[in-house]
């Protein structure tokens, strides 16, 4: 079921439509709510188990994935983190790797985690996992990794080379000074703490608004605005104006979109 792929990293692949029922008990039992906090636990259980009604598929799960654990002397015990991905062809008909779903626990500042170090215990972290990805797209000749990140750890993805465009070349491409301090100003709200969340929710969706909202899966399209024709009273606390506007905070919810080119 589980296939050895580092001393810390092991793979599940999904081979038909479902999880066998063994491996759908399996992730269902270690899809740990800790590990992808603040993301919704509906959401990870949808991108990773699928959704079902009777045997109509309504969310496929992704194809595979990939266990993060502590090891000690080549024995497995907790589970530090997990990524579930899918593979794609683009318009152009390239392939590509779509990362649905990533998360693991903090291995810095953390009492368990120095404890763990001072026993021989080997951890990997979240970039680590990346980084075994881009490795396996580039032997596997995959054209780009794709990943929706939510704000908060958006200037953490820049830092690994992820971009937001999916033609970095392009002629209309800002270049990456100009979007470090972009990518600063972003870090430097999400880095506050104490103050009222209200007032630090308005300054960062200022800055979101002007430089990153345009990345958006759905940004520009019409059909998927006419689902936010009418206020709620979420969009109403917020205050906003327009449909348009609606529409972008909801959109905010499934993260923007960034690639990561071999």
């Amino acid at each position: 079921m589980l296939r050895q792929v580092s001393d810390n990293f092991y793979i599940m692949t999904r081979g038909d439509l479902r999880w066998t029922q063994k491996e759908f008990a399996y992730l269902k039992r270690n899809t740990i709510k800790d590990i992808f906090y603040p993301v919704p636990k509906d959401f990870v259980e949808d991108a990773i188990s699928g959704m079902y009604f009777g045997e109509q598929c309504l969310v496929k799960p992704c194809k595979m994935v990939m266990l993060n654990f502590d090891v000690k002397n080549g024995v497995k015990y907790s589970l530090r983190g997990i990524i579930g991905v899918d593979f794609k062809m683009d318009e152009n008909d390239k392939s590509y790797i779509q990362v649905r779903v990533i998360g693991c626990k903090s291995i810095t500042n953390a009492p368990a985690a120095t404890a763990k170090s001072n026993n021989a215990v080997i951890m990997k972290t979240g970039r680590d996992m990346l980084e075994w990805w881009k490795k396996f797209s580039i032997q596997g000749k995959f054209a780009y990794i794709k990943l929706n990140g939510m704000e908060d750890v958006l200037g953490f993805y820049w830092k690994l080379g992820w971009r937001f465009l999916n033609h970095p070349k392009a002629r209309h491409a800002l270049s990456d000074d100009n979007w470090k301090v972009r990518i600063n100003k972003l870090n430097a709200i999400n880095m506050l703490k104490g103050y009222d969340p209200c007032w630090l929710e308005k300054q960062r969706s200022i800055l979101l608004d002007k430089y990153f909202d345009r990345f958006l899966e759905g940004y520009y399209s019409d059909t998927k605005i006419k689902k936010y024709t009418f206020k709620d009273n979420i969009y109403d606390i917020y205050k906003l104006s327009g449909t348009r506007r609606r529409h972008h905070l909801g959109l905010r919810y499934h993260g923007y979109t960034m690639y990561w080119y071999p």
